[in-house]
């Protein structure tokens, strides 16, 4: 059996969940018997060629450079110059079954192409970027998208895209026009009806179900997910659930010395993973009864503040990290905190923390409150709120045992079982693919 995974971004160059999740997939897959390669897109460029091929530790793997294609951007969710290249590669390779992780910067012309090569395909949900232009339901405002998906899209693309109804010489008024029909009452026929065609103009989740046909089997990591797309109003005859899992084989020599205080920490980049709440709550709590370590970029909006907290505070911003070095980073702290503002969709670091024998306070929302069971490996508290999180912080000052109990009942997911899951799935799906044709040739 040959699989081609298929993602928007992939190793060395990129490294975040849904890459190291590909990878690791990959590779266990590979040590199952399966043949394996990968298809990513690549923002490098090599002396103007659209496509080159290389290995990732023994992972064949394609990169289809977008910055030698001019018709390619970080919006635009079809490109014929990508599915022209991806048909040819596709033709090369061989596959007997394609497994997509991401269209993102791609196009979502490749479902259509496998469906037409006879090929099954399956699909993993890593993101919500198939019912949120955002990729994480989230308005422009960094507030929780409350609005139906779909139709009110719009509100956060149209800033990022012309409307195809509108000449191009005409694209630097969009935001102004968008601006007068907002001030416009919807009774108005014309102002009803011009809401309407920029909507549809910017057809999201029309696109997405489009795509979604083309594909064979949908795979949310968590169940949560998989509700999420059902209340959109997409549909599919075939969602999966397929927790995701991680290479535990990092953080087997893992060595913590006991500390007189508890050590608690944060990992992230962006905004929407909490890193102000931390910062409100850590405020809360009495002054050197705790120590706060930061690794990743810290927001420009929040670095006057954590370098005063750091003059008064045990807290301490480690920067960034090589993902070879995950295992050092929980050595050097007793409490990961996850106060993301989004609905996350299967939190790598979680896993990564139970690995390593570390419990989780976390948002009560999305996958978090499924992976994180309150009070049995780690603490919930309410999503945004730094008083809530700072009594759940406040819990490992006043029993320093709790830490340990918490961690002694995580439970891991390995990539092993997780690739044991999809190989599976993988078979059923040649199964009835080859049941198919053969019906077709009687």
């Amino acid at each position: 059996m040959k699989v081609l995974q298929v993602i928007h971004d992939f190793l060395p160059q990129c490294a975040a969940g849904s890459e190291l999740f590909t990878y690791w997939l990959s590779r266990s897959l590979q040590s199952a018997g399966v043949e394996c390669e990968v298809f990513c897109g690549e923002d490098s460029q090599v002396a103007g060629e659209a496509i080159t091929q290389d290995e990732v530790d023994g992972l064949p793997t394609t990169r289809l450079h977008r910055r030698a294609l001019s018709s390619t951007s970080s919006t635009k969710r079809w490109c014929a110059d990508v599915d022209q290249l991806f048909e040819r590669e596709l033709s090369r390779i061989k596959p007997n079954v394609v497994h997509f992780h991401h269209f993102a910067g791609l196009s979502l012309g490749m479902a259509a192409i496998v469906k037409r090569a006879g090929l099954p395909s399956i699909l993993t949900l890593h993101d919500y970027w198939f019912i949120c232009p955002r990729f994480h339901l989230i308005n422009s405002a960094g507030s929780l998208c409350s609005k139906q998906p779909g139709r009110h899209c719009i509100d956060c693309l149209w800033p990022r895209e012309q409307s195809r109804l509108l000449n191009p010489v005409f694209g630097p008024a969009v935001w102004v026009i968008k601006r007068l029909l907002s001030k416009l009452p919807d009774w108005l026929p014309v102002v009803d009806k011009a809401k309407d065609i920029l909507r549809e103009s910017v057809s999201w989740l029309a696109d997405s179900q489009d795509v979604i046909d083309d594909i064979n089997v949908l795979v949310a990591p968590t169940a949560f997910v998989a509700r999420k797309l059902s209340e959109t109003g997409l549909r599919h005859r075939d969602v999966r659930v397929i927790k995701n899992g991680i290479d535990v084989s990092r953080f087997r020599n893992i060595s913590r010395s006991p500390h007189k205080r508890p050590r608690f920490g944060f990992i992230g980049s962006h905004t929407y993973k909490g890193l102000k709440v931390l910062i409100e709550a850590f405020e809360l709590l009495p002054a050197g009864a705790s120590e706060l370590h930061i690794y990743g970029r810290v927001p420009e909006s929040l670095a006057s503040r954590i370098n005063l907290l750091m003059s008064r505070r045990s807290v301490y911003v480690h920067g960034s990290f090589d993902p070879g070095e995950i295992a050092h980073v929980f050595e050097s702290f007793d409490v990961l905190v996850v106060p993301s503002l989004v609905y996350e969709t299967s939190s790598l670091v979680i896993t990564e923390a139970f690995a390593s024998k570390v419990p989780v306070v976390a948002s009560n929302i999305g996958a978090l409150a499924e992976g994180v069971r309150h009070g049995i490996n780690g603490l919930l508290f309410e999503r945004g709120n730094p008083q809530d999180l700072a009594a759940k912080l406040k819990c490992f000052i006043d029993d320093p045992c709790l830490a340990s109990r918490l961690a002694s009942a995580a439970k891991v997911r390995m990539i092993e079982d997780a690739a044991q899951e999809y190989l599976a799935l993988y078979k059923e799906l040649l199964k009835h693919n080859l049941s198919r044709h053969e019906r077709v040739a009687e």
